[in-house]
């Protein structure tokens, strides 16, 4: 046995996989949780569970010293940091060090060296691997860094010196916008990371961003376990990644790979670690390295059959990678897909809330399911909002592809937004097909990427309608089945079939905030269904799974619905509608408010007022900001007027939908 007792010093969907290998090796478990996490589902997999903090990352999960009191309590002889949070925080790792605790990750000097974007660039040279123009000098002055801006030429990348993943990263285009740029990004740096130094370097618009991953052991040996390609992101971070990198010339991958190996090798690296680059064409740049797991790993396991968890464990103990089978070529492809509590109609906005139901597609050999979430689990406005990750694989990228597409539509998520559906619109993409996708894709595709649906689609009006009189009690299996049957008696039908009549159903719909009349009509010819001026045949049929399946006017269109508590979910292509049925159809609408209040997008703290009662504001200016799961949330003047109230203070907590300042319009 490597190691007694493991604690594992994160949550979700991360803790659970922890836990999962630890197991395989035989080491008994603890994991630590927030007090809005107590019945997550990683406190279910561990032996032992520990409550050390409130919701709030700084309170709970960001605590060294609460980790460290935990491992204690437990009598951990390990702590493993997962990714995010504290796996590269060299304080953490210092701590375990210094109460004989092992940290399942590298030494603290490495963190600490590649955790800086300024160091990490010195170790690269060292190692003679290209990197990007750019300031790396964290401590310039504002006027430092803006002639450096001029110097790199725009467009120029704002990035945060010691954090990743898209928090305090802005693009600036010209010199006009980077005063305002530089304060939004120190603002989110340090909320994310406790520091807001700031780094620049020079912004390729059409790069793919292409990963090595690496791993050493502590005799001093290193070997690289292939790339990944994770080009397909929003607001900069990844949402689909793949192994092996496509479309790549060989002699320029040997090339990443000895760059990738060259840095380990200069650093004295030990444990599993990623070399990040930007590849465009033939030249690639060195951006940082990660210094812990990744999210996207599970594709670097399935092209090498290797368990990066347990190597990270036998590592730390000492073991050579002598041992680590790796394949001297990838022995299939794996494609990844997160899915994300957000809302991509509303720029990615994230979608906190109550999983209400949740259904993924069965486990094979060529699809796995990595999540820390369960139906009736709250997807926290403090935490990051990914559900969940889908992997596939197939033995050429095409398959692993098709694989993807078909798991996603099998996908049924209710409660709040996802982008399933997003996702799936992406994967099918030309570019994407052929790999010439680029890390702006989706921001210069968005409006093709996203259906920002004018009209509520009448398919699944007329899907909901008969999912509806379908439960009525009436039976649902003549409702479905006796049409199409021509052997079956007429007179033991219970469908509205009327011998010398038609006869007519019709199901009152309310949906987004919008209600819709279908009318179900029965006659000799078979079912006739009109909605508005919309009138189709319909056959239908439907499995025990409650998937209807109509042929209208002779096109087949498939959903699934679901009963919820006080609505029912149709699920369509990776889409969720909500939709309730009603007694009658109301002509009153709502009265939307004052057009110049801004209402709370999301549950989430403010982190910053921007203007005053009494100021004059234009459309589109900033007022406020909100900081709701790892993200900054600006809320814009939707007109030009005056502010007349400004309701909340900063660090006050909003909840969604709140009005948070109020805009009198200026008078013409």
């Amino acid at each position: 046995m490597y190691f007694q007792k493991l604690l594992i010093a994160n949550r979700g969907e991360i803790a659970c996989r922890i836990a999962r290998s630890a197991a395989r090796l035989g080491i008994a478990t603890a994991a630590v949780h927030s007090t809005s996490d107590r019945n997550a589902l990683h406190t279910k997999l561990v032996h032992e569970a520990i409550e050390i903090g409130e919701a709030r990352p700084s309170e709970s999960y960001l605590n060294v010293s609460k980790i460290i009191s935990a491992a204690k309590r437990c009598r951990a002889d390990s702590i493993h940091p997962g990714y995010g949070f504290l796996s590269e925080n060299s304080e953490l790792a210092e701590a375990c060090l210094k109460n004989s605790i092992e940290f399942i990750g590298p030494s603290p000097q490495a963190i600490r060296t590649m955790a800086s974007k300024s160091t990490s660039m010195s170790i690269a040279k060292q190692a003679e691997v290209p990197v990007l123009p750019g300031y790396r000098n964290s401590a310039g002055t504002q006027q430092q860094m803006i002639r450096a801006a001029r110097k790199i030429g725009y467009p120029v990348l704002l990035k945060s010196a010691l954090g990743g993943g898209g928090r305090g990263m802005r693009i600036v285009y010209s010199e006009s916008e980077i005063e305002q740029s530089l304060k939004s990004a120190r603002a989110e740096s340090l909320e994310s990371f406790g520091d807001d130094n700031i780094i620049i370097e020079k912004y390729l618009s059409h790069a793919r961003h292409v990963e090595v991953q690496v791993i050493g052991d502590k005799l001093g040996d290193v070997a690289h376990l292939f790339d990944r390609d994770c080009s397909a992101q929003r607001r900069y971070q990844k949402i689909i990644e793949e192994a092996p990198a496509p479309n790549i010339d060989v002699g320029v991958r040997q090339n990443m790979y000895e760059a990738a190996l060259s840095i380990a090798k200069t650093l004295n690296y030990y444990s599993v670690g990623t070399i990040e680059f930007l590849l465009e064409g033939d030249a690639f740049y060195f951006i940082e390295m990660n210094t812990r797991l990744q999210v996207e790993h599970p594709v670097t396991e399935q092209i090498t059959d290797c368990d990066l968890v347990e190597w990270q464990i036998r590592i730390a103990a000492g073991d050579s990678i002598d041992a680590l089978p790796i394949p001297k070529q990838p022995l299939r492809h794996s494609v990844e897909a997160r899915i994300y509590a957000e809302n991509p109609a509303r720029d990615f906005l994230p979608s906190p809330g109550l999983i209400q139901h949740l259904h993924f597609p069965y486990v094979s050999e060529n699809l796995q399911i990595h999540t820390g979430i369960a139906e009736g689990d709250l997807v926290d406005r403090f935490y990051d909002p990914m559900i969940a990750k889908i992997v596939c694989s197939g033995e050429n990228r095409s398959k692993a592809i098709q694989t993807m597409v078909d798991a996603l539509h099998e996908v049924r998520i209710a409660g709040l937004a996802t982008n399933t559906a997003f996702l799936i619109k992406l994967i099918q993409t030309e570019p994407f097909s052929t790999a010439t996708i680029h890390t702006k894709f989706v921001e210069e595709n968005l409006g093709s990427l996203i259906h920002r649906q004018q009209k509520f689609p009448v398919e699944i009006l007329i899907m909901a309608a008969l999912f509806i009189h379908s439960q009525s009690d009436q039976s649902k299996k003549n409702l479905i089945s006796q049409l199409s049957d021509e052997f079956r008696s007429p007179w033991s039908a219970s469908n509205g079939w009327r011998i010398n009549s038609e006869r007519e159903f019709v199901v009152h719909i309310e949906h987004s905030e919008q209600m819709s009349s279908v009318s179900l009509c029965y006659s000799k010819s078979g079912l006739h269904v009109k909605c508005g001026s919309d009138q189709k045949y319909c056959e239908l049929t439907q499995d025990s799974n409650q998937k209807l399946t109509a042929h209208l006017d002779g096109i087949e269109f498939s959903a699934t619905a679901v009963e919820l508590e006080n609505y029912f979910a149709l699920f369509h292509r990776g889409s969720c509608y909500e939709l309730r049925t009603v007694d009658h159809v109301s002509a009153a609408t709502a009265d939307v408010g004052h057009t110049g209040s801004l209402s709370a997008p999301l549950p989430g703290r403010v982190s910053r007022i921007l203007v005053s009662e009494g100021e004059s504001v234009c459309i589109g200016q900033n007022l406020m900001v909100l900081e709701a799961m790892k993200m900054e949330h600006p809320l814009k003047s939707p007109i030009n007027g005056v502010v007349t109230s400004v309701v909340y203070s900063e660090n006050e907590q909003v909840e969604e939908d709140a009005t948070c300042v109020v805009v009198e319009a200026l008078d013409e």
